[in-house]
């Protein structure tokens, strides 16, 4: 008998066995009080109502192969040239600039590009297309920063571009 006694303390696990088959005859009195388990699933199952799956949502529709927005033109443009393809970045902000309704997004990154390429020129070009529509559209504020590319570059263009926002804001001279 004591070597009985002594194989539950010393296996822990019949000890927790133990344990837990206790635990499940005290919970089943005190939640059950003493009713047999069976004639209570019969009732739990009548009072509760079965659980019906949620419907599952409706697929967002596909945008139509041709239809392709500015946001997701110029999301392919920065993600060629966050990859380094240089070439892909060049043509996706070339599509976005024909879908870009204002005329300066797509063609002032286009040239922000350029610029972060070395090739001045080309950056100048894009900033000055792009600081036209910016102009058009009242955002002079936006064509300083691009100014001294397009004056270097473009020297004619430069020097009328300045010419004509002298009338508006001036930025802060360094």
């Amino acid at each position: 008998m004591k070597s009985e006694h002594l194989k539950w303390v010393l296996n822990p696990w019949l000890m927790i066995i133990a344990l837990a088959a206790a635990a499940v005859y005290i919970n089943q009195e005190q939640l059950f009080g003493g009713a047999e388990p069976e004639v209570l699933e019969e009732t739990i199952e009548e009072t509760i109502e079965p659980v019906q799956p949620e419907p599952e949502p409706e697929p967002a529709p596909e945008p139509e192969a041709d239809t392709v927005t500015l946001q997701e033109q110029m999301d392919v443009a920065r993600q060629a040239a966050k990859q380094g393809d240089f070439t892909a970045a060049v043509a996706a902000y070339r599509l976005a600039a024909e879908l870009d309704p204002d005329g300066y997004l797509a063609v002032g990154e286009l040239g922000n590009l350029y610029y972060s390429r070395g090739n001045m020129q080309e950056a100048a070009e894009a900033y000055l297309q792009a600081a036209l529509a910016l102009k058009t559209a009242g955002h002079v504020e936006a064509i300083w920063p691009m100014l001294p590319v397009i004056e270097q570059q473009l020297p004619q263009q430069g020097y009328t571009l300045r010419r004509e926002l002298l009338g508006g804001p001036q930025p802060a001279t360094p």
